[in-house]
């Protein structure tokens, strides 16, 4: 493989010696629901609660675990559970978990049903400017109130989100002029 596309963050998870980033792409936000019979107003009061953090190998659990582990919320004082996207999605809305993180674009099907239902809240990330400026690859994004439907004033408030730059890695070996051509032949006309 010479190119993959790549979290922000997970360098810490592989031998990264021989890999070079060629540019981030874009950003995916950290969304965490709960529900909304539970009122959490930052990371550490999710401590004992039964909490979707990705699935295994994911990186919403690499990223969603670091943070709560700065939070003190761990297996040991709260319930952690491996479960994919639409597991999770689907047990917050049946109540069977109290917390699901994801991973991923505004416009998803599942972010979108989530913020959309009457049974789940979105969480704000409190001090989402010191996390980015603590963890590098992070940057908050805001979400303005009402963006998301402005009939309905979803969200209802301005909520502040962190995410993870997508990035373009290749191996460090890979030859520039070999796979990346000049945009321009030797007639001097544009190829494409």
């Amino acid at each position: 493989m010479e190119l993959a596309f790549v979290q922000g963050g997970l360098a810490t998870l592989a031998d990264t010696d021989r890999l070079m980033t060629l540019g981030s792409l874009f950003f995916e936000s950290l969304w965490i629901f709960h529900s909304d019979r539970n009122d959490p107003q930052r990371l550490g009061d999710l401590k004992g609660l039964r909490i979707a953090v990705g699935a295994e190998g994911s990186g919403t659990k690499a990223l969603a675990q670091e943070l709560l582990t700065i939070k003190a919320v761990t297996n040991q004082n709260s319930t952690l559970l491996l479960l994919d996207s639409q597991d999770a999605a689907n047990k917050l809305m049946k109540d069977e978990i109290d917390v699901a993180c994801f991973i991923g674009n505004p416009r998803s099907k599942t972010i979108m049903s989530l913020l959309r239902s009457n049974s789940v809240k979105l969480l704000g990330i409190n001090r989402a400017d010191a996390y980015a400026m603590q963890y590098k690859y992070l940057r908050v994004l805001n979400l303005a109130e009402g963006v998301i439907d402005i009939v309905r004033n979803i969200p209802p408030q301005d909520q502040a989100l962190v995410a993870p730059s997508g990035q373009l890695l290749t191996r460090s070996d890979l030859h520039s002029a070999r796979h990346f051509p000049s945009a321009i032949d030797h007639s001097g006309l544009p190829t494409f």
